[in-house]
């Protein structure tokens, strides 16, 4: 079972498992487990050891709700707090960026503004997995881009293959960092297009 166990849950669990094997019943254990379509969902454990069969009884609950509702939270009040630190908005973006990323468990977030000269500046950028470039780095709209689809139509926009997309951001930005698909998600401020996350 341990191959549907998110990669950062499976230390957790195997501890957990030799527990029961041990004689121990689990209860509410929470990891992640892979779903048929590619997606993980939270799931809380009650597990059983049946010693004289050498197996473990488990029921799991679907809490995928309840924790993207305690991440959401968490995110939005570490947010409200260093904005109402009256802190710098260049670390306000960063943390914004961060709390995006994990909450929604993607690798990578970039907080980026549109300006009147058809460009865009990337105002913070967080990755899980990999360094990421000083800010206020400045991208041509140029090309086929979630930024540019979002520039263009105010709507959420997904490219799901940038391997042969051209343009500026899929040559300089999105290949060379190995990313292989973008969601963007306008960012409006009273009631206009500021940028796209």
């Amino acid at each position: 079972f341990m191959e549907f166990v998110h990669p950062g849950d499976r230390e957790r669990t195997e501890e957990a498992a030799r527990r029961v094997i041990g004689g121990a019943t689990a209860f509410s254990f929470v990891n992640r487990i892979l779903c048929k379509d590619g997606s993980y969902k939270w799931i809380e454990w009650t597990a059983t050891p049946v010693p004289e069969e050498a197996v473990m009884w488990g029921v799991g609950r679907d809490v995928t709700a309840e924790h993207r509702n305690e991440s959401e939270q968490a995110a939005l009040h570490r947010v409200a707090t260093l904005a109402a630190g009256a802190e710098q908005p260049q670390n306000l973006f960063a943390v914004v960026a961060e709390e995006v990323a994990r909450v929604f468990e993607v690798p990578v977030v970039s907080v980026v503004r549109y300006e009147k000269d058809g460009l865009a500046t990337e105002l913070a950028t967080f990755s899980t997995d990999r360094p990421v470039s000083p800010a206020l780095r400045r991208w041509s709209l140029d090309g086929t881009s979630v930024l540019q689809l979002v520039r263009s139509n105010g709507e959420i926009a997904r490219i799901d293959d940038y391997s042969a997309v051209p343009g500026s951001v899929g040559d300089r930005l999105v290949r060379p960092l190995g990313i292989r698909a973008g969601i963007g998600c306008p960012v409006v401020v009273d009631g206009q297009l500021w940028g796209v996350m």
